[in-house]
């Protein structure tokens, strides 16, 4: 496995199922903790397309900790836009805790400012009272 490999596995296991520790010392060793994974190599490796960046990981594995890690490490970086970066399927990490049901991931994004606006989209449908076959007018 080559060194990119090596990092992009690393990475995916200490921000998905690490703890904070193994998450920070993964990081510390120079992982790409700000850039998208490639889609292929993971499809290869873990035989599912994940998220395009560590913090879509973390939001949808619902590791609060990890997560909490990689927005601080945004916002140090001056790279709040990480923050709403979307996942392969255009979802926020908000978003992805909102769908999960996990509130400790959401409030770590609503701490750091993500905008919560994007992790509960309103969709309105209006349906008519035709479209039950009932009719008003009787």
């Amino acid at each position: 496995m080559d060194r990119q490999t090596r990092e992009i596995v690393d990475l995916f296991c200490a921000t998905s199922d690490g703890t904070p520790q193994d998450l920070q010392r993964c990081i510390a060793r120079g992982c790409p903790w700000d850039k998208p994974l490639p889609a292929r190599s993971t499809q290869m490796m873990f035989g599912t397309t994940t998220p395009t960046i560590p913090i879509n990981i973390a939001a949808q594995y619902k590791r609060h900790e990890n997560l909490a890690i990689l927005a601080t490490k945004a916002l140090e970086a001056g790279r709040p836009e990480l923050l709403e970066s979307p996942n392969l399927e255009g979802h926020s990490p908000a978003y992805l805790a909102v769908q999960n049901g996990s509130p400790q991931c959401l409030g770590v994004m609503a701490k750091a400012g993500a905008n919560l606006h994007r992790a509960c989209p309103h969709i309105y449908q209006y349906l008519s009272i035709s479209s039950f076959g009932i009719s008003i007018w009787a």
